[in-house]
């Protein structure tokens, strides 16, 4: 009788490990294989549904913790953007519209297009909220406004509240104004500019006073122009 008992015991815990098997998978993807990224034929642009500090270490993606500043928000923009199935292939790449110091000078335009400092790039769009509006389209203006739509999505497609402060070291042309180090400064004495996602103006990029790199704001994702 022990010795069935003892049998029986083992069968149900050998059942109980069977059936548990990988079984957070099995509940996120109940098909049994998880879902494939697709691609579109657009360029996307959207505001981080994640809010970071000017060290840009607020976002959500533990494959980006690695690179630090700039190379991070790049990182969890196109992390973010393969999620949603923004990206044009699997190697389109997504990059912050944010500015760099040094060591030379660059403004956000000419790094979201990979170019050097003073690039005027004009690649033909348009670049579309994820609302599929219109906010730019031949690129930034060099006039630093939006040409329809504010970006104001994330990309989950959720509106921001309105104001909505995001990081860009940008001035109200797109020059360099303000960045938070090299976007690895999160401390209360420096300050960096910002904009206002909600807006057409050129107040989406800067909208006054620089504020406390300690502070929490999102930060917009564009597509790479190519």
């Amino acid at each position: 009788m022990r010795n069935k008992l003892w049998m029986a015991a083992l069968f149900l815990a050998g059942l109980s490990a069977c059936n548990n098997y990988n079984l957070l998978e099995k509940l996120e993807n109940p098909g049994g294989s998880k879902p494939q990224e697709e691609f579109t034929s657009n360029y996307y642009v959207f505001v981080s549904s994640w809010e970071t500090k000017g060290d840009m270490s607020g976002q959500p993606f533990a494959e980006c913790n690695a690179p630090m500043g700039i190379g991070r928000a790049d990182c969890a923009c196109t992390r973010a953007a393969a999620s949603r199935n923004l990206r044009k292939n699997e190697h389109h790449q997504f990059r912050a519209y944010l500015s760099m110091p040094s060591p030379s000078t660059l403004d956000p335009k000419c790094h979201v297009a990979g170019l050097a400092q003073g690039c005027s790039p004009s690649f033909p769009g348009p670049w579309l909220n994820t609302q599929g509006q219109v906010v730019v389209n031949n690129f930034i203006r060099s006039d630093g406004m939006l040409d329809s739509n504010a970006v104001r999505y994330t990309e989950m497609q959720a509106v921001v509240p309105a104001g909505a402060p995001v990081w860009t070291g940008a001035g109200a042309t797109g020059n360099v104004v303000s960045p938070c180090g090299q976007w690895d400064d999160a401390s209360n004495g420096t300050n960096g500019s910002y904009g206002a996602a909600d807006s057409t103006g050129a107040t989406w990029q800067n909208n006054g006073t620089p504020m406390g790199c300690d502070q929490l704001k999102r930060i917009y994702c564009f597509a790479t122009p190519y």
